[in-house]
């Protein structure tokens, strides 16, 4: 595994560790509902939008993934969310890309 995705990984393992500091929380997952697979066409349609433009970023990208994994049902949810999950770290990875290769140009 390439080091900026260790160090990406170890950070959002420690933000994790941090969110359990209030202790397991268990909730209910409300997905597969109709105003999630509304969201979701919503979502595809702008993600058609903005490749017809040209220009996906992704903020689009995330948000298709988001509101997939939001309208998955059961059997479906845990596949979206890692698939959401990768979605954010390949975000990261660019971010930080980016700003390194900002930094080295100046």
């Amino acid at each position: 595994m390439p080091s900026a995705l260790n160090d990406i990984l170890a950070e959002v393992a420690a933000i994790r560790a941090d969110t359990d500091r209030a202790g397991e929380l268990t909730r209910p997952m409300g997905t597969g509902g109709p105003i999630q697979q509304f969201a979701a066409n919503t979502a595809r349609t702008s993600l058609n939008l903005a490749a017809y433009g040209g220009v996906v970023s992704w903020a689009t990208l995330l948000n298709v993934q988001c509101a997939k994994a939001c309208a998955a049902p059961a059997d479906e949810l845990r596949a979206e969310l890692l698939q959401l999950a990768a979605v954010a770290v390949a975000a990261v990875e660019t971010l930080d890309r980016v700003k390194k290769i900002e930094a080295d140009n100046v």
